[in-house]
């Protein structure tokens, strides 16, 4: 309840910050993010746990294959899969920060 709660009140703020913020420059600090809270949960020192939502429904397949290729790779070492979560973020970062050839 706690949780729903939080999010709830932050709606309204991040909306803001979302609609004065240039698209680009929004995902760059989401992706940066990403690639942080990946590699704190990567760190066996951490006590931090992440919970991400998907709320497009193109990405159930990601839902469903994820959790099974985040086991295995598990299963080689445990910080194997925070740290694929965290290359994963970066190279969207990397392919959102690179120059397109249009205006």
């Amino acid at each position: 309840m706690l949780a729903a709660t939080i999010t709830f009140l932050l709606r309204i703020p991040a909306g803001v910050v979302a609609d004065r913020l240039s698209r680009k420059r929004l995902m760059l600090i989401c992706d940066a993010g990403r690639v942080l809270g990946s590699g704190a949960s990567a760190s066996p020192l951490s006590r931090i746990s992440f919970t991400w939502r998907t709320f497009c429904p193109w990405l159930q397949l990601a839902s469903l294959v994820g959790p099974s290729l985040g086991g295995a790779l598990f299963g080689f070492a445990r910080a194997l899969p925070f740290v694929a979560d965290a290359v994963s973020y970066l190279l969207s970062f990397l392919a959102v920060a690179a120059p397109s050839g249009h205006r």
